[in-house]
């Protein structure tokens, strides 16, 4: 079966239910720890943001399952207060037949891109041996090149390099 790579967050008093019915029903095969992430107005609620890979028998089915949980926990679109909120970022393949010795390629999902410093972040947590020597991330915001230690919470970042490529990497 493949494998997902999903992001959960919420920034509503009963988080700690949703995020234990979605840990229920996706069965995370690895989580990263959960980031407490200030609201960006100081209106709301701390989110509360989290990077899993779960295994899934298609997007499809994944994509439905993710739906009726969310639903479940009174998720209303669109609203400033998030029960929860899963999203599908990437797919790898576990069949994929590659060179040996080659990690598998997460296939990102387009509409995903550019990642939130949460997530990058996550990813960092996940798998900080996947990050190439003095890697930076670029805040357009700020115009500014980053070191991942730097990224504040909720900064949108568009790209990122390192020592070993020259080119940039664009994630949007």
């Amino acid at each position: 079966m493949p494998w997902f790579l999903v992001s959960l967050g919420s920034n509503r008093p009963e988080r700690a239910a949703c995020f234990a019915l979605a840990y229920l029903a996706l069965k995370p095969v690895v989580m990263a720890p959960i980031l407490l992430n200030p609201d960006r107005d100081g209106q709301r609620p701390d989110y509360w943001n989290q990077v899993a890979v779960i295994e899934a028998i298609d997007h499809l089915t994944l994509e439905k399952q993710i739906q009726q949980l969310e639903e479940r926990c009174e998720r209303m679109r669109y609203r400033p207060d998030i029960t929860l909120d899963v999203d599908i970022l990437a797919c790898q393949n576990l069949e994929e037949q590659l060179p040996q010795g080659e990690p598998k390629a997460w296939h990102w999902i387009q509409r995903r891109l550019p990642l939130t410093a949460d997530v990058l972040l996550g990813l960092h947590q996940l798998w900080p041996e996947h990050w190439p020597p003095n890697t930076v991330l670029f805040n357009p915001k700020t115009m500014a090149w980053l070191m991942p230690a730097e990224v504040v919470p909720g900064t949108i970042l568009s790209q990122v390099k390192n020592d070993n490529q020259s080119s940039l990497h664009y994630l949007s």
